[in-house]
């Protein structure tokens, strides 16, 4: 199952977009579709897979923060926003929590370190690689880590580059 942060949008308002969490996107949306206060159809927009090393009620939290300017009053986790700066805000507020979680993993590991059977190994080579796909097309990687420690960590990042490479042959 894949647990994902979600964007929905709906037929009846255009203008409305849906935030949430699920292990199950097609049966949240049914469900969704199925309540008997629900005006027009809920549908997917966007879809965020999350990896199980984070927590996804934390990754929901911070979606919900990124849009929170747009909450429609009295509905739970909707928002009046286009629908492209809602998934550009969204993406960018996940992007930066798995990139926080990321932090915290590599400040556990130690550059040369044998660390593929540990918790904190395995789920940093994991979120590691969720967030070089997303680096593709960023600029900028060692700004997030600010100037201090910079070499530091892209050392850490190297070494569970190596270490990804290693487990996938």
């Amino acid at each position: 199952m894949k647990r994902v942060i979600y964007v929905l949008k709906n037929s009846a308002d255009p203008s409305v977009v849906k935030v949430g969490m699920s292990d199950n996107l097609h049966r949240r949306v049914g469900q969704m579709n199925s309540l008997s206060s629900t005006v027009g159809e809920w549908s997917p927009l966007e879809s965020f897979e999350m990896v199980d090393h984070i927590s996804l009620e934390e990754a929901e939290q911070a979606a919900l923060n990124a849009l929170n300017e747009y909450k429609v009053p009295s509905r739970r986790e909707q928002f009046r926003i286009e629908y492209n700066k809602a998934i550009r805000d969204v993406r960018g507020a996940l992007f930066s929590f798995q990139m926080s979680q990321l932090t915290e993993i590599l400040k556990q590991i130690e550059p040369g370190s044998i660390v593929p059977d540990s918790a904190e190994g395995c789920a940093g080579v994991e979120l590691m690689g969720v967030i070089f796909k997303r680096l593709q097309d960023e600029q900028g990687i060692i700004s997030e880590f600010g100037e201090e420690g910079t070499d530091e960590m892209r050392e850490r990042l190297e070494f569970l580059t190596e270490l990804s490479g290693d487990q996938a042959g």
